[in-house]
């Protein structure tokens, strides 16, 4: 049964015998697992924190739009009766791999959100470091500005060099045993012929 609403997109109305209905409408069969079910349960506000992510996820996989536009066309209430696994099913998408791409999807935007959030405000916590550096406490501000600017070394962790020549390496490849150990296989033929000997 579908309805209008006031912006005129058609919307799915559920509640009582109206979510057999919806069902039917949408020819959703049973999933057999639910892992998007059990993740939701795991979010704040469930499904719907899912699906927000789930609207990004489309920009990077455009197939799994048709699963996202069902969801949206739901009431609130049809969304409590509804599952997205089963919704998955019936576009036939894996919902593990939704999951996937809803992660990927969530990671880009938490990301890039970061990387905006942190150069808006850049200036902003340089401009309270400076002036925290001007006052009596501001030792540690004074000292990263100075860093900064090159004005105080930046200590750099221990570093091993390792030099090897290409001398070295000739002479050990045209005479391994006259350094050190014999090879390996020179002690298997000394050992080979011991035996032989003895028998």
């Amino acid at each position: 049964m579908a309805a209008r609403s006031r912006r005129g997109s058609a919307e799915l109305v559920t509640g009582g015998k109206d979510i057999t209905s919806v069902r039917r409408q949408l020819d959703l069969k049973p999933a057999s697992s639910t892992p998007i079910g059990a993740l939701s349960q795991l979010l704040v506000n469930g499904q719907d924190t899912f699906m927000e992510f789930a609207h990004l996820a489309v920009h990077i996989e455009p197939g799994l739009a048709p699963v996202i536009e069902d969801y949206a066309k739901l009431s609130p209430r049809g969304k409590k009766a509804v599952s997205i696994d089963e919704i998955c099913v019936r576009h036939e998408v894996d919902p593990l791999h939704l999951i996937a791409v809803v992660g990927e999807a969530a990671l880009k935007y938490g990301n890039n959100s970061a990387i905006v959030l942190a150069a808006l405000r850049f200036p902003e916590v340089i401009n309270r470091s400076v002036k925290q550096a001007l006052t009596p406490n501001g030792f540690k501000d004074r000292e990263l500005l100075a860093k900064h600017h090159g004005f105080i070394p930046t200590p750099h962790g221990t570093s091993i060099q390792v030099n090897a020549t290409a001398g070295a390496r000739a002479d050990a490849s045209t005479a391994p045993e006259s350094k050190g150990l014999p090879s390996f296989e020179r002690t298997m033929r000394d050992l080979d012929e011991v035996i032989r000997e003895r028998e």
